[in-house]
């Protein structure tokens, strides 16, 4: 045969079904080439090295089969196989896998389902050839993101939407800040479960739209529930894209409005040339893509117009479009009114070109409540006065928005050794 598989496998050594593998590799029973892998890094690190591959063999006992691992061989477009239970396979599709197989099949079965998935190494697709994993069919909720000034109060401004849009709707607050103060906010006693178990089961399991209220925190005295966020702001390595991608789809499925209290700090890869401030910076990149309305807060002070100023362009920047930002000043009103600190936004705020960006929307004023600290300490409801405008503030900003379509936060990818080519000098 002129046809050549290479694979990858991720196993147990102990696997009847990869001792066969082996086995027919090196006897040449079947044409094709086996790379061992015994965990998700060295799969990772194999797809990424520049070598051509089939397709990626795993066992569905394997520890780090994952959303993530599938969905990382999918971007390198290498077709994934699962072996294993026929009685799970369904799940394994759902999850990212391109095909499945019994733990029981011969050489014929394994090249049958080559042939169907994959391409010898000769006649490699490029990724977009590959079969896409479907997508999550659901109902989309209302979608209020909710960044700014830290200082300014922008998770009370969160809890505030969330407490008056859940009078008249089912409401999720989501806390995907690196700092999570929600928690605080609610007077929650037990952190767990939340964000992270979410997570958890998103990465191994196969969710739907119950998952996302396994996970949440809720009281008798408010309207809405609460996602909890991270436990430790380090804790956002543990935090994989695609888990989170699915996340936040089944929590938009499970509710008709989703409150995300995020950080406003959105710089990547793209700016700062490091993957890891990317991956630090994914909870609040991630939110903003699926927001409909992006509520940007900050103090009405010099300081504070100036900062907001900065923060409108850098989310333009990542991609926000500017009529889904709103401005919001907390606190009390200057004597100079709105008009005045809607001329200091334009004028603090040029594109790189020079010229202003997309037209500013009018700020919104958010008052200050001697209440709040009240109702945080005693565990009670904010001031009913002040949730009537937090909720009024989200419908006129939703109103107000241009359709959008959520997207989803790409992944960046290390460089491939060699894949730069070689610097050297001419030398005379």
């Amino acid at each position: 045969m002129s046809e050549r598989w290479v694979l990858l496998v991720a196993a147990h050594p102990r696997s009847s079904w990869f001792r066969e593998v082996t086995r027919w590799a090196s006897t040449a029973a079947a044409p094709i080439e086996v790379s061992v892998c015994l965990t998700s890094d060295q799969v990772t690190t194999a797809l990424t090295s520049g070598r051509t591959h089939s397709a990626v063999l795993v066992d569905d006992g394997f520890a780090d089969l994952e959303r993530d691992l599938l969905a990382t061989a999918h971007r390198r477009g290498v077709p994934t196989v699962v072996v294993g239970d026929p009685g799970r396979h369904d799940r394994w599709r759902r999850l990212g896998a391109t095909g499945t197989l019994p733990a029981s099949f011969g050489p014929e079965a394994l090249l049958d389902a080559l042939g169907d998935l994959a391409r010898p190494v000769e006649q490699i697709p490029s990724p977009a050839t590959l079969r896409t994993p479907q997508p999550v069919h659901a109902r989309r909720a209302r979608v209020i993101t909710v960044t700014g000034v830290p200082g300014s109060g922008t998770s009370t401004l969160a809890r505030a939407v969330a407490e008056g849009l859940g009078r008249s709707q089912a409401t999720l607050l989501a806390d995907l800040a690196l700092h999570a103060d929600q928690a605080v906010l609610h007077d929650v006693g037990d952190v767990v479960p939340g964000l992270p178990e979410l997570l958890e089961a998103c990465r191994f399991g196969d969710p739907d739209r119950t998952t996302p209220l396994e996970f949440c925190w809720s009281a008798e005295h408010l309207p809405h529930l609460l996602l909890l966020g991270l436990r430790h702001p380090s804790d956002w390595v543990t935090v994989r894209p695609a888990a989170l991608s699915t996340a936040l789809a089944w929590c938009a499925a499970a509710f008709e409005a989703c409150v995300i209290d995020v950080d406003h700090d959105v710089e990547g890869e793209e700016r700062t040339g490091s993957v890891d401030v990317e991956d630090r910076h994914r909870l609040a990149r991630s939110a903003l893509g699926w927001a409909d309305v992006v509520l940007v807060t900050a103090p009405p002070d010099v300081r504070g117009i100036h900062r907001l100023s900065g923060l409108l362009r850098r989310l333009e920047e990542f991609g926000v479009d500017g009529s889904r930002l709103q401005p919001v000043f907390i606190g009390p009103t200057p004597r100079s009114g709105v008009r005045s600190a809607q001329r200091a936004v334009e004028q603090l705020r040029p594109s790189p070109a020079g010229h202003l960006a997309t037209a500013v929307r009018r700020p919104a004023w958010f008052p200050t409540h001697r209440g709040v600290e009240r109702a945080v300490r005693d565990a009670r409801p904010l001031p009913h006065n002040l949730v009537t405008q937090a909720a009024a503030l989200a419908d006129a900003a939703l109103r107000n928005a241009a359709p959008h379509t959520p997207t989803v936060e790409e992944t960046p990818e290390p460089v491939a050794p060699g894949s730069l080519g070689h610097w050297y000098e001419d030398v005379p």
